[in-house]
């Protein structure tokens, strides 16, 4: 089937999210003068939305009310599809502009509808003034992360975490490009595609305005950190040392490196761990008549080719990823 121009062409593949994660909540409160207003407050875990009553349920059932560590699995293969960072303006009609910090990539048109030609951030051009009243375009992040628990429970689809801190923006995207960097070592060509990771609120003190003009002061903040699970990791540095020391698929230490290899580690040693003892000499009687070499001796067999490292460790690692989701169901 044809796309349609415009329409359909350039679609992002996905399934449709079902559910949010957000780390505050808007709350009522009331100004000097008594006026009733809605501000925002930090809580200390995460809050979760669905517009599906069953898929809230679940959450409520299995995850909890406020938890503050989640078990989380990434459905993107890079950092930066798994998470997208943008400076975003909004409006009560909707979305006014997506950008980069100086290019838009989407844009509201005043016919109403959306461009996504690449046109000048206004902010960045000096073509508008940020006010507090119009602060502009703020940063924002979002996080595609499937839950196992809702999963388990039938509800296919990604739950997306947002955060417009800069503290989480920075921490999430280091963290994921780290994972990222250790994949790429290992060659595994799924990325970042199953591995679970660890989502956490952790309470630190950083640096934000004060009331007076110019000031700043430490608060205490719930922020968001971010890392793959510790068996991941454990099978990451399993895999860099037995490349690092150029050890053979079946497990033996790599030639000179012996005297390196002590008793309790992974590493298997040889039948023959002595390359210079010359083997034994046969005991079986050669037949009458016969001259070394015919077929009084056996022929020694044909060595085994080695299966390539890689292709073992990435058996190894898909095994114990593998494993990781079944240790995370919550029945576990």
């Amino acid at each position: 089937m044809a796309p349609i121009i415009g329409l359909t062409t350039g679609v992002t593949p996905g399934f449709t999210p079902i559910g949010s994660i957000r780390k505050g909540m808007k709350v009522s409160a009331k100004t000097k003068e008594g006026k009733d207003y809605m501000k925002m407050v930090d809580l200390e875990y995460f809050r979760f939305t669905s517009r599906n009553p069953d898929v809230e349920a679940v959450w409520l059932r299995d995850v909890g009310a406020e938890p503050q560590s989640l078990q989380v699995i990434l459905t993107h293969a890079t950092a930066n599809e798994a998470f997208t960072s943008w400076q975003e303006e909004w409006s009560a009609g909707g979305m006014v502009h997506q950008c980069d910090g100086q290019t838009m990539v989407k844009h509201r048109l005043p016919s109403g509808r959306m461009s996504t030609a690449p046109a000048p951030c206004p902010y960045f051009a000096g073509a508008a003034e940020r006010t507090i009243k119009n602060p502009g375009c703020k940063q924002v992040g979002r996080l595609t992360v499937v839950i196992p628990q809702l999963i388990k429970a039938g509800h296919v689809g990604p739950v997306i975490f947002e955060t417009h801190s800069i503290h989480d923006l920075l921490s999430i995207q280091a963290a994921l490009e780290e994972a990222e960097s250790q994949v790429a070592a290992a060659g595994n060509p799924m990325g970042l595609r199953g591995i679970p990771f660890r989502l956490w609120r952790q309470a630190d003190e950083i640096s934000t305005p004060s009331t007076e003009e110019g000031k700043r002061v430490r608060r205490e903040k719930w922020l968001v950190k971010i890392a793959p699970d510790h068996v991941w990791v454990a099978v990451q540095y399993q895999i860099a040392q037995r490349a690092a020391l150029s050890l053979p698929a079946g497990g033996g230490p790599a030639v000179g490196a012996e005297d390196d290899v002590e008793e309790g580690e992974w590493f298997a040693l040889p039948e023959n761990d002595n390359p210079d003892e010359e083997p034994s000499p046969s005991t079986e009687p050669e037949t009458a008549g016969g001259t070394p070499g015919e077929s009084g001796k056996e022929e020694a067999p044909e060595p085994k080719t080695s299966e390539p490292l890689h292709s073992s460790c990435t058996r190894t690692a898909s095994f114990l990823l593998g494993s990781l989701i079944v240790l995370i169901s919550p029945n576990r």
